[in-house]
């Protein structure tokens, strides 16, 4: 065998074993890439489900504030009969004792007084419009979610061979885990969401259901005060002409109402402050809080504390109906 020959075969033998560890470490370098994507679709599926409870729960908290200030509308002359200051004498003479700024809250609240969006709301007073990003979920919950890496990362792997295409492997999957964490930080964000909008709908309807014991009855004071006032009945007169329980389910009713009102009134995310002074922007419109992710902050503390006030305040109220 001449030299050149075995020269030959040599290298034919080289390049194909170098060729099969190219082959080997491809293998390796894809079988690392498919992994870390198979992970990532697992917790983008994850996510994508912990948004949609997340979603859910807000649309059925604006579903109930709706309905309760659908009723709140439906009781609003006498309301404003007890806020009116002609009317205080008088109403201090039947025992209706309610702070009127209490009741001017539940007027605030009622179905044509407010701009009927969820983001009224979850965000009171604020233009949905500074809060929701174009293409984002619910109402600017948080930053954009992470959008996959994978078909950037594929190219860069398949385009190197060899050593390159397993050292790229692990530098991709690195990027994937990095997508991965954020995944699992949104979608803790997307459950707690949801189950702080639950526990607010659980006591909205508990104290809207003891509600209801009052408000058909709490409706005909209402039309009768409309019908007095339509016959230039003065109000007065009206108010003198309610017997013992009327007041008192006026007096019962109204405190109900002031707890659903002081739950609504507590804004879901927090608000920018400042000396206990909200911030706002040019526009007049409050700057929401933010975390190190620039995700806005469920107001825990408050909301916490509402509830915890709404359930002693309804237990204090003793039924009479």
């Amino acid at each position: 065998m001449t030299i050149p020959l075995i020269i030959g075969l040599a290298t034919t033998a080289h390049l194909a074993k170098k060729g099969y560890d190219n082959y080997q470490k491809n293998s390796e370098a894809d079988e690392i890439i498919k992994e870390a994507n198979t992970r990532y679709e697992s917790k983008k599926n994850f996510c994508n489900e912990k948004e949609k409870e997340a979603r859910t729960a807000l649309e059925l908290l604006e579903k109930k504030v709706l309905k309760i200030s659908e009723s709140f509308s439906k009781i609003k002359i006498l309301t404003n009969t007890l806020i009116d200051q002609d009317n205080i004498e008088q109403i201090n003479k039947t025992n209706i004792n309610i702070l009127k700024y209490k009741l001017q809250k539940i007027n605030n609240y009622s179905h044509s007084s407010i701009n009927l969006s969820t983001t009224n709301f979850i965000f009171p007073s604020l233009n949905i419009e500074s809060l929701v990003g174009d293409s984002f979920g619910i109402s600017g919950l948080l930053r954009t979610v992470v959008t996959s890496p994978a078909f950037t990362i594929a190219s860069r792997t398949y385009n190197s061979h060899g050593d390159e295409a397993l050292e790229n492997s692990y530098k991709d999957r690195e990027e994937i885990n990095s997508a991965i964490r954020e995944l699992i930080k949104n979608a803790q964000k997307f459950e707690e969401t949801a189950n702080y909008a639950n526990k607010i709908i659980n006591e909205l309807t508990n104290s809207f259901d003891k509600f209801q014991q009052y408000f058909e009855k709490l409706k005909n004071i209402n039309d009768f005060i409309e019908q007095s006032e339509k016959i230039n009945i003065n109000t007065d007169a009206s108010l003198k002409n309610l017997n013992n329980q009327s007041l008192s389910i006026i007096q019962n009713g109204y405190l109900i109402a002031t707890i659903l009102a002081d739950v609504i009134a507590i804004p879901f995310f927090m608000l920018q402050k400042s000396n206990n002074a909200v911030l706002c922007n040019e526009d007049g419109v409050p700057e929401m809080a933010k975390d190190a992710d620039g995700s806005l902050i469920i107001n825990k503390a408050e909301i916490d504390a509402s509830l915890d006030k709404a359930k002693f305040d309804a237990s204090l109220i003793m039924d009479i109906i």
